[in-house]
């Protein structure tokens, strides 16, 4: 968020909206609430038993460590509030510089990749996305939100102890399984510069580091890390939009988040949905498509932040779900799609529970079903943009994709780069996306809403 290859995304995507004719291509900025992050070096290396670099990148919005940080690592594993408080009785005001090793051994599947999966029609209808791999627990919304107090616990108290480098394992932030040559990273549970220097590593890497240090082993290590902090003054969504005709004051919008992770290149999450999301609107200007509605897109910032950006432009344009304050602008937004699942085929959509929505949508849909178009879901998609969007009472409608390997590869890790797209499929979701965007622009009535509890 708000690095310096988030900004000239930004400034490409500008020039290239500009390119295609769009109408009030712009950034549009907003307070986010903390400093953006980027890093620019990392180091992990082994010299005892035996020398051995070590796959790794810095944990987001993390601190650098100060210079090269060498010794012998210890060993937390705190996964319990008990095991905390032993870790801090037994730990305390003896860590200053040291390293430490904060997740227990990751259990590895031997074929924890089935390869790629497409949606079938059970599962685009009734669920929001495809059911767990057998491989993958689920966790409570409780046991996650537990998880993260304990681990903001544990960093705050390293980080007051003046730790030297935290080590921890790539097994994701939402209990992903650990794959060969996969670093799932997550970002720092205590946003900003309070965070300890810490690095994710491989999980099979990681795993000989906990099974030297249990055993007994002398075991030397050498981290650094190179970060650097943003002012928030930074983000920004990028904006942009096709004018409409007779009914031009009111809008129809569809966004992409801009942001990505920093293990990789963001090629799936999410820079597929953003280049989907910009060419179906090059598509419906270039074949200069009779619009009733103006088309907006915007790019967002921050989805990765719990949606900031979508919550500040929400809040700029349409008004605050918490107090009840609608702006004027929020009686001419009609609907807002949301692309935010890969770069595989769209099969359907989510309607939110919006029974009227679900059967508008789906008329709309009849002439793509020889394009693999399934169905519409009448489930609820609570995770991307368009939360901040639902919330306020505006009609949102996630697309949902075939995931091909996005959660068994590359969400959230070094893999997600350009060689996982899938051009073709995204050419799939372009057509639909700009044919679904034309027919909300022409319907006769805006999209229904539902009231909200």
């Amino acid at each position: 968020m708000d690095s310096p290859g988030y900004v000239k995304a930004g400034d490409w995507a500008v020039t290239r909206l500009h390119g295609y004719g769009l109408a009030n291509a712009a950034k549009e900025y907003f307070v986010a609430p903390g400093p953006g992050w980027g890093f620019s070096g990392v180091s992990v290396e082994m010299t005892l038993p035996s020398y051995s670099r070590i796959a790794a990148f810095p944990l987001a919005r993390s601190l650098g460590t100060k210079g090269v940080v060498s010794g012998e690592p210890i060993l937390a594993a705190v996964t319990t509030e008990q095991e905390y408080q032993e870790f801090v009785s037994h730990y305390r005001g003896r860590l200053k510089d040291k390293i430490v090793l904060i997740d227990p051994i990751q259990p590895i599947q031997a074929h924890s990749w089935l390869g790629t999966h497409t949606l079938d029609e059970s599962e685009v209808l009734e669920t929001t996305w495809p059911p767990s791999p057998p491989w993958r627990p689920e966790m409570t919304d409780t046991q996650y939100q537990d998880m993260e107090k304990l681990r903001a616990k544990v960093a705050e108290f390293l980080s007051t102890e003046g730790v030297g480098a935290e080590i921890q394992s790539g097994i994701g932030d939402e209990d992903f399984p650990a794959d060969a040559g996969v670093i799932r990273g997550t970002y720092s549970a205590e946003m900003g510069k309070t965070s300890p220097p810490a690095v994710v590593v491989e999980a099979e890497q990681y795993n000989r580091l906990v099974r030297l240090v249990s055993r007994g082993v002398p075991v030397r290590l050498r981290v650094s890390t190179s970060t650097t902090f943003y002012e928030s003054a930074r983000s920004f969504n990028v904006v942009a939009e096709i004018p409409g005709t007779d009914r031009r004051d009111e809008l129809v919008m569809v966004g992409a988040h801009l942001d990505s992770w920093q293990g990789g290149t963001g090629a799936v999450d999410n820079a597929a949905g953003c280049a989907i999301v910009m060419e179906a609107m090059r598509v419906l200007q270039s074949v200069h498509a009779p619009l009733s509605r103006s088309v907006r897109m915007v790019l967002w910032d921050g989805e990765e932040q719990n949606e900031a950006g979508a919550k500040a432009y929400v809040k700029a344009h349409f008004g605050d779900a918490k107090t009840g304050v609608r702006l004027p602008e929020f009686a001419k937004v009609s609907v807002y799609f949301n692309v935010d699942s890969g770069s595989g085929k769209i099969r359907g959509f989510v309607a939110q529970k919006n029974v009227n929505a679900k059967n508008v949508l789906e008329s709309w849909i009849k002439p793509l079903r020889d394009l693999g178009v399934i169905g519409v879901s009448g489930e609820y998609d609570g995770g991307s943009d368009h939360i901040a969007f639902d919330k306020i009472g505006i009609p949102t409608v996630p697309s949902k994709q075939d995931p091909l390997d996005y959660d068994a590869v590359a969400h959230h890790t070094n893999m997600d780069v350009a060689d996982r797209l899938q051009p073709e499929d995204m050419k799939q979701a372009v057509t639909v996306l700009a044919w679904m965007l034309f027919q909300a622009s022409k319907a006769s009535a805006m999209m229904p809403r539902i009231a909200k509890q």
